[in-house]
């Protein structure tokens, strides 16, 4: 949990708390990118990227697939 709270959740947390679970159990923890491809193959979920505005008033997904930039801004 530590690791994760000094880097807000990120990819960075991901690392951390493999480093650290590797040095405290001696195994081998998969990457993000492993952990990500196992999840996928046994939930049979695969995630969608969508766009955003910089200052998260939309998605560009819907009704605001045409646009191009943000009409908020």
């Amino acid at each position: 949990y530590a690791a994760w709270y000094r880097s807000n959740g990120t990819v960075d947390a991901y690392k951390r708390h493999a480093k650290v679970l590797a040095e405290a159990t001696g195994e081998n923890i998969l990457s993000l990118h492993l952990a990500r491809k196992l999840a996928t193959r046994i939930t049979e979920l695969n995630s969608v990227n969508v766009d955003i505005c910089p200052n998260s008033c939309i998605a560009y997904t819907g009704e605001f697939e045409h646009l191009t930039s943000c009409p908020h801004i």
